[in-house]
């Protein structure tokens, strides 16, 4: 019965409520040359989260998702990716410089250059000793559970995270999740 437009997107939300705790967080994204983009930045910027990595495309819109929430509570999203799959780590300045953390939500790791820019700034950070953690969601490990388990190895179990947040990620890691966790924590293995 109600229609809303709101600002969101995974990496977008997890900005906006460390800004809203008070810490210093930059945003780096992709955002179409179209009103969804003010809309999808707004709760960030509201919250303080740096925007200056945030990258406009002209060409591609921002991406949006359509949630249906039943009255029983059950979600269902139509999402389109938009401008974000074009992420363009060469466009971004240098987004890990002063970083204290690195937070990839798994969407950016399914495609496109999007996914390359994310392996390269996982890879940046391990080199640089900063944190990661990876925000899972049902896309990727249905897609790529391989590369999934492949990140997951390299995970330091002192500093690092896969964040399994709902029952359908936690349900596509199979028997590496043991119970209802919400955080998986695996020991880094040479290489």
């Amino acid at each position: 019965d109600t229609l809303a437009w709101g600002s969101g997107g995974a990496a977008a939300n997890v900005a906006a409520a460390l800004g809203v705790l008070g810490a210093p967080v930059r945003l780096l994204a992709r955002v179409g040359a179209d009103p969804a983009s003010g809309v999808a930045l707004r709760a960030a910027r509201a919250a303080g989260v740096g925007l200056d990595l945030v990258q406009r495309d002209d060409l591609v819109a921002t991406g949006l998702c359509f949630a249906v929430v039943s009255a029983g509570g059950e979600r269902t999203f139509f999402s389109f990716r938009g401008a974000n799959v074009n992420l363009d780590r060469a466009a971004g300045g240098a987004p890990l410089a002063g970083a204290g953390w690195l937070h990839i939500a798994a969407h950016a790791l399914l495609e496109g250059p999007q996914r390359d820019t994310a392996l390269a700034l996982i890879e940046d950070a391990g080199r640089r000793g900063v944190p990661i953690s990876l925000d899972l969601c049902l896309p990727l490990l249905r897609d790529r559970r391989a590369d999934v388990l492949d990140l997951a190895e390299g995970v330091d179990a002192r500093r690092d995270g896969l964040d399994v947040q709902d029952r359908h990620s936690r349900a596509g890691l199979g028997e590496r999740v043991l119970g209802e966790p919400t955080r998986i924590r695996i020991r880094r293995t040479q290489r």
